[in-house]
C-alpha cells in the first residue's frame, strides 16, 4: 500500500487556550448562579455567548466537547422558552457534568514575583486581583 497522506493534524495547545477558555467562560457561568436561582432570564441570555464559547475549553478532546455541548444546548433552550424551572435544573446540569465548581474552587492566589499561570501570562497581574474579588463574592 502507499501512503498518500503526509503527518496527520495536530490538536494544538501550545498556549494554554483551552485552560484559559475553561477559566475565563467557566467563571461566567458561575457568575450566572444568582440570576438562575431568581430566574432572571434577561442576565442569562445576556451571558449567551460567553456560556456558546465555553466549548472551546473542550475543544482538543471531540467525545468531552460533545456532552457539554448538549448541556449546554439545553440550558441555552430552555432560557430561550423563558422556563425558569428548566433553566435551573439545566443550569444544575451544566455545573454537574463539567464539575466548574470544583475545578474553579477558590486555590489562593500566588504571591511574589514571577508566578505565571493562564490569567496572568494573557491578562495580566490585574485579572488576578479581580479573580480574587470574584472568589470572595462567591463564597
Amino acid at each position: 500500500a502507499v501512503m498518500l497522506s503526509g503527518a496527520l493534524p495536530a490538536l494544538a495547545d501550545a498556549q494554554g487556550e483551552p485552560a484559559r477558555a475553561f477559566k475565563k467562560y467557566g467563571e461566567a457561568i458561575l457568575s450566572l448562579e444568582p440570576a438562575v436561582e431568581k430566574g432572571d432570564l434577561t442576565a442569562i441570555t445576556k451571558k449567551a455567548r460567553k456560556i456558546e464559547l465555553f466549548l472551546t475549553a473542550y475543544r482538543n478532546n471531540p467525545s468531552e466537547k460533545a456532552k457539554v455541548e448538549g448541556l449546554i444546548d439545553k440550558f441555552n433552550e430552555a432560557a430561550e422558552k423563558s422556563d425558569k424551572a428548566g433553566t435551573q435544573t439545566a443550569y444544575k446540569a451544566l455545573l454537574d457534568g463539567t464539575n466548574l465548581k470544583k475545578l474553579l474552587a477558590g486555590n489562593p492566589i500566588p504571591r511574589g514575583a514571577r508566578i505565571i499561570d493562564t490569567s496572568s501570562s494573557i491578562a495580566g497581574s490585574g485579572k488576578l486581583i479581580s479573580q480574587a474579588k470574584f472568589e470572595r463574592a462567591r463564597e
